[in-house]
Parts: structure tokens; sequence; C-alpha cells
């Protein structure tokens, strides 16, 4: 028996929740299957002590005249007025209450529903951050890497030229040095009014040595400056030149013949060099010619020449000095133009994953906040639908 009073109990807490929700049937309907399941006196029994006094004291007089068969009309009208009047109270609580549940599951429903919906749109966002965030180190770890090797390029370009230029400018040293020794020799064999130089005996001569043909001063001060200015490279260079001698240039002249009044006409042939007599000197060991005077023309013509070499070695090296340069600075600039653009890429790469962290982390916290508001809306319906249901 009371096996089948709990499911009846049961039954109609399952009936009331579903009807409340807006589930199962309706109010009327629940009222028909409940009058089919219990009867009155199991109405009685439920409703002991929660009806008013006088309501359960004409109940039970109506329920003792019924069973030992008395019924005074007046009586069971007075009842019926009564419970009617209870019905329509009950059902306007009922009314009140299932109004107050509807509005209370909709309106935290609604609420529950929206945070619901956010923490969607969160996730979604934050989702779509992380990958920003990941995109943004990434980028910055490339512009790294590609700062990286445009600065050892540019290391590797400044090195390369540097040792470059170091050697260029040591050839240039020598090449100037080389250059002025040849300038020094074209204003020595000058020709103007027979002589070379504008100098007391500025006479020069060719001598030959063991190791070559050299040109020979006889103003000890002028051919001491001579000497010192002299590198390997014009020494030799000066050799070959004066080697000239030996071929059929006319290059030496001789002095007239004393015993003889002819004068003897320049020779088509190579002229016989003239000894070299030795003698110490207070500013080292000379050389001394017989006599036997170059060919001032052809001398200087010659030395042109032989400066002109070096005038175009030393052009060219100028040349080639400026064109690197030029190549490492446009080379320089574009590497430096490189460097700015990796930069500049680099800052808004990590401006925006310094936005990108701001947006997760006010995502997060609001997230956090959301996850607390569904727990909550959770707890408050739940709690808040038990009440109902206790009500009903």
């Amino acid at each position: 028996m009371q096996t089948g009073m709990s499911q009846e109990q049961t039954d109609l807490s399952n009936l009331v929740a579903d009807m409340m929700v807006g589930r199962g049937p309706g109010f009327s309907e629940v009222a028909k299957i409940i009058h089919r399941k219990m009867d009155l006196a199991t109405a009685l029994r439920q409703l002991h002590g929660k009806l008013p006094k006088d309501v359960a004291s004409l109940i039970r007089t109506t329920t003792s005249e019924k069973e030992g068969g008395q019924f005074d009309e007046a009586s069971m009208q007075k009842a019926r007025r009564i419970l009617n009047s209870m019905m329509l109270h009950a059902w306007g609580e009922l009314d009140d209450v299932v109004f107050e549940c509807k509005e209370f599951q909709e309106r935290n429903r609604g609420t529950y529903e929206q945070v619901v919906a956010d923490l969607a749109r969160l996730g979604s966002q934050l989702s779509r951050l992380g990958e920003l965030r990941v995109s943004s180190q990434q980028g910055i770890f490339d512009k790294d890497r590609e700062r990286k090797d445009a600065e050892e390029r540019l290391n590797e370009l400044t090195t390369e030229f540097e040792k470059t230029l170091f050697e260029n400018q040591r050839e240039m040293t020598i090449r100037k040095n080389d250059l002025a020794v040849f300038d020094f020799i074209l204003q020595a064999t000058a020709c103007k009014d027979g002589s070379f130089m504008q100098l007391n005996n500025p006479k020069t001569q060719i001598c030959q040595t063991a190791t070559g043909p050299i040109l020979n001063f006889k103003d000890h001060n002028l051919a001491a400056k001579f000497e010192q200015m002299m590198t390997p490279e014009t020494r030799q260079a000066l050799r070959e030149a004066l080697g000239q001698v030996e071929k059929p240039l006319g290059l030496v002249q001789f002095r007239e013949d004393p015993t003889t009044e002819t004068t003897t006409a320049l020779p088509t042939f190579a002229a016989e060099v003239i000894p070299v007599s030795e003698e110490p000197h207070p500013a080292g060991q000379w050389k001394k010619c017989v006599d036997g005077e170059p060919n001032c023309g052809l001398l200087h013509d010659l030395m042109s020449l032989e400066w002109g070499k070096f005038r175009d070695g030393f052009d060219e090296l100028t040349a080639e000095m400026n064109q690197n340069k030029e190549e490492f600075d446009a080379t320089k600039r574009n590497i430096n133009e490189e460097l700015t653009v990796i930069s500049d890429e680099k800052t808004k790469h990590m401006e925006v994953l310094a936005n990108t962290i701001s947006s997760i982390n006010a995502d997060t916290e609001e997230m956090n906040e959301k996850d607390q508001q569904k727990r909550d809306l959770t707890h408050v319906f739940d709690k808040t639908c038990k009440i109902f249901r206790e009500k009903n």
C-alpha cells in the first residue's frame, strides 16, 4: 500500500514538474489523471494536517455521514461550496506558482543561454587569438633569423672590403712612390737651353753596372735624393728603359774628337757604353762615368713613356678602389635598408603579439567569469525548481 502511495506521489510530482516547464499535459488533464488514480480517502490522508480545521471537520463529517448512509442536503451543498471555493483558491495559487515558475525559468534560462553563447564566442576568439599569437611569435623568430643573416652578410662584406682596401692602399703607396720617382726623373731630364735642370753642373749620365744601366747625377745631393726615392719596381723599370741604349736609338751623345775640327754626327746604331770607374764618396759608394752625355730629348721622351706606364697603373688602381668603394657603399646601403625593413616588420609582429596576449588575458578572464555565472545560474535554477516542486 505504501509502495502504491509513493508511486502515486512520484507520478503526481513528475506531472506537475513537467507542466511547470511546459511539457506534458495541461492543468485540467493533470486533475483528471489524479482523480482517476486517487480516491477521496487517499486524498484526505495525503492532505491530513494541511487543510483548515473547519474544512477538515466538514470533510470528516461528510465522510462519516456518507459511510453511515445519512446525508443532509444542506450540509452537502455547504461542503460543495466550501470545496469549490478551496479549489478555486488552490487553482489561483497554483496559477501564481506556475506563472512565477515560468517567469523565473524564462529569465534564468534566457540568461543561461546567453552565457553559453558568450562562452562559445569566447572559445572561438581564444582559438583564433592562439593561432595569431603563434603566427606572431613565428614572425618574430623569422625576422630575428633574417636580421642575423643580413648582419652576417654585412660583416663578411665589410671584412672583405677592408681586406681588399688594405691591400690596395699598400699597393697604392708603392705606386705613388714609383710615380714620384719618375716625376723626379722627368724634371731632372727636362731639356732647356741645352741643359737638364737649372742647377749648377746639372749634367746627367747613363752608366753601366754589373746589374745593368743606371742613371747617374753628377750633383751628389740630387743623386742622394734620387737614390732614397728609388724602389725595387722603379729601379727595374729604369734599368729596362735605359737598356734601350743598347738599341739603335742614338740615346748617348759623344764629345767632339779634340784632334779634329770635324763635327761627329749622331750615330744611327747602338753606342758603346762608357766603362764606370768607382771611387769613395762621403754619402756612400757612388759610380762615376767618363764623359759621354745622353741625348736629352730621347732620354726625356723615354722617361715620359715610363712615367705614363706608372701613371696608368696608378689611375687604374685608383679607379678600381673607387669602384670597390661605390659597390661596397651601395651593397652596405641595401643591407642597412633591409635591416630597417626587418626591424620594422619585427616591431609590427611584436605589437600584434602584445595586443594578442592582452586580448587573450581579457577573454580568459571574461570566460572565467562566464563559467562562474553559468554555474551560479544552474545552481539557482535547480534550487528554485526544487522550491517550486515543494510548493506543488
